[in-house]
């Protein structure tokens, strides 16, 4: 599995076009069979900053993507930002799930 980290800052005044292009390219990567997850998040404390997480069954899938139209979109949302993107390819190849987490607790 890989990870695929996006950081965005949003400039002021772009929020709500931003907002509106990122649900259309979050849809689009879910869409897509091999990708996993695809979620788009919000700082609580920065209401213009965002990551975007997607998950990746194989690194062709995620490299696929990074070479597809769609992530050219993406990429053509950078005019809406504060800061050029910040992108992080995360392989994790030993995840250890909720089961794992609980039983530390323990």
């Amino acid at each position: 599995m890989y990870l695929f980290l996006v950081d965005l800052k949003v400039a002021a005044g772009n929020r709500k076009e931003f907002s509106q292009t990122m649900d259309a390219i979050v849809n689009q990567i879910r869409s897509q069979t091999e990708c996993v997850k695809a979620t788009l998040c919000q700082d609580i404390e920065d209401e213009t900053s965002f990551i975007l997480l997607t998950e990746w069954t194989a690194r062709k899938d995620l490299e696929n993507y990074i070479r597809s139209d769609r992530f050219g979109v993406l990429l053509g949302a950078g005019c809406l930002l504060e800061h050029p993107l910040s992108m992080e390819i995360l392989p994790y190849p030993n995840v250890a799930g909720t089961e794992a987490v609980l039983a530390m607790r323990r």
